[in-house]
């Protein structure tokens, strides 16, 4: 694994992490439980070569049994976009995609339209692509922009979308929690999205079930 410094992450120090982390040490750390299965989710292998961690990763699975399932790279605005999805879609554990769309720095210069955005004709075009082959789309955007997460479920109902670490509510002030929820009730409406209870429990962000 390629080292480089992550001091400044907002999740806090994460030096602790930097270190291969593979079946073996998986394994170790949840012998007391039942594992049924594990589905890896892409980790930022470089963009230039968007098949390479697939490839690692059923070598992988051929030597060790792990993962289970790949959610693979894609980068939608990508002038090859469609025969990257194709080469993805031929691995037999691939069962989507991962890509985190263009945001604004935050809620007070919010706006639509960005290239790269949810909202990009562009990258709107290579989104299509998932339904043909049959993926799903693992979402993963900052809580201002879950409205515009809802107008994509609704635009594109044959493509399942899996919104990762319960939308960032990050903001955690009585405005901020308002705005989260506000957007959260949007994408409930639609009925081909699904949600990943995780990234609640940050340092520094106590939360509570109320």
């Amino acid at each position: 694994m390629e080292q480089t410094s992550l001091t400044d992450h907002r999740y806090g120090p994460v030096a602790a992490l930097q270190r291969d982390y593979l079946p073996a040490d998986y394994r170790a750390d949840t012998k007391d439980f039942q594992i049924v299965g594990t589905v890896h989710v892409e980790a930022e292998w470089h963009p230039s070569d968007p098949l390479g961690e697939t490839r690692w990763l059923h070598d992988l699975a051929e030597a060790e049994g792990l993962p289970s399932a790949i959610v693979g790279q894609a980068w939608f605005s990508r002038d090859d976009i469609a025969d990257v999805l194709v080469g993805q879609a031929a691995f037999p554990l691939m069962r989507g995609v991962r890509e985190k769309p263009a945001v604004t720095p935050s809620a007070d210069v919010y706006q639509t339209g960005l290239p790269g955005s949810m909202s990009d004709p562009v990258w709107r075009s290579g989104f299509s692509l998932l339904a043909r082959h049959g993926l799903h789309f693992e979402l993963q955007t900052r809580y201002w922009h879950l409205t515009e997460a809802a107008v994509l479920a609704r635009d594109f109902p044959d493509i399942r979308i899996i919104l990762n670490h319960s939308g960032v509510p990050e903001d955690r002030s009585k405005a901020g929690l308002a705005a989260w929820r506000a957007g959260m009730q949007e994408l409930a409406y639609q009925t081909n999205v699904s949600l990943k209870i995780s990234g609640i429990g940050e340092a520094g962000h106590p939360w509570s079930i109320a």
